[in-house]
């Protein structure tokens, strides 16, 4: 969680333990959908299994899917001042071509 940040600063200690213990949660929450975990679950799996798992969830169905409704959004959005919407337009083209690239973030410069 190092390389995380909120509102452009670094998580604190408690901030990226936090976000950790969270996507342990989610990915134990999806480890089997539709399935409950035995109390022992945790002696026989790893917390970073149990964490690549959320994370997995996160930039899946979170990421790229909020990303994905971004650029459509973007692509009906419309403003009168030529260079408000050719920032638009170059946005929705960057966030585009790095959401197909699986790493929509890359695009966030773009937002400044």
């Amino acid at each position: 969680m190092a390389g995380c940040s909120v509102q452009a600063r670094p998580f604190t200690a408690q901030e990226a333990s936090d976000a950790a213990l969270a996507v342990c949660n989610l990915g134990l929450e999806n480890w089997i959908p539709e399935t409950t975990l035995p109390d022992d679950f945790l002696v026989g799996h790893d917390l970073i299994s149990v964490f690549q798992v959320g994370w997995t969830v996160l930039h899946d169905e979170v990421v790229n899917d909020v990303a994905e409704q971004l650029i459509g959004i973007l692509a009906h959005l419309r403003c009168e001042d030529h260079d408000i919407q050719t920032g638009l337009d170059t946005l929705r083209i960057e966030m585009a071509r790095h959401w197909r690239a699986g790493e929509p973030w890359r695009a966030r410069e773009r937002w400044t």
